[in-house]
């Protein structure tokens, strides 16, 4: 039975890239992000639909539910939690791969992660990572170009249109 129910997850997945094949492009870049594998860059960008739909990054984490809420009144100003409005599957999405993300090493979000881990509380540490990946994202998709981190040391392969073997 697991066997049957293994070879029926992977029809599903080729099934599911096949679909995905006019924007192999877009799967690419989404994968060259730390955190980001083959089935969530598929759940981000089905649940994304046209980015280019968004005019900055911020306006793609305010559809998102990503922002924190605003109550102002008079001179005062206090923020809330995040808004979660938009897609909850997308944010689900958004925070696991933050979490995979904070647990790589020698990497800008690892690094990230950690500075402000102790100061704000894991569960908000991972919801900024998971903006931050978001907005990441967004430029990436937005100038065609794959993700280079700084704290990376491996030489990486930029042009998106060259076909990589897969890990």
């Amino acid at each position: 039975m697991i066997d049957q129910n293994t070879a029926q997850i992977s029809q599903l997945d080729e099934d599911i890239l096949v679909r995905m094949n006019d924007k192999e492009g877009d799967h690419r870049i989404a994968r060259s992000i730390p955190g980001i594998g083959c089935t969530a860059a598929v759940t981000i960008l089905a649940e994304l639909g046209d980015y280019r739909d968004f005019n900055s990054p911020d306006a793609l984490a305010s559809w998102a539910g990503m922002v924190p809420s605003v109550y102002q009144s008079a001179n005062k100003l206090r923020t809330g939690s995040i808004t979660k409005h938009g897609s909850k599957h997308l944010r689900r999405m958004f925070t696991e791969v933050a979490q995979s993300a904070a647990r790589t090493k020698n990497t800008r979000f690892s690094k990230y992660f950690r500075k402000l881990k102790n100061r704000i509380g894991y569960q908000k540490v991972i919801i900024a990572l998971a903006r931050k990946i978001l907005c990441i994202l967004w430029h990436l998709l937005m100038n065609r170009e794959l993700y280079i981190d700084a704290h990376n040391t491996r030489p990486h392969n930029h042009d998106i249109n060259q076909k990589q073997p897969s890990p």
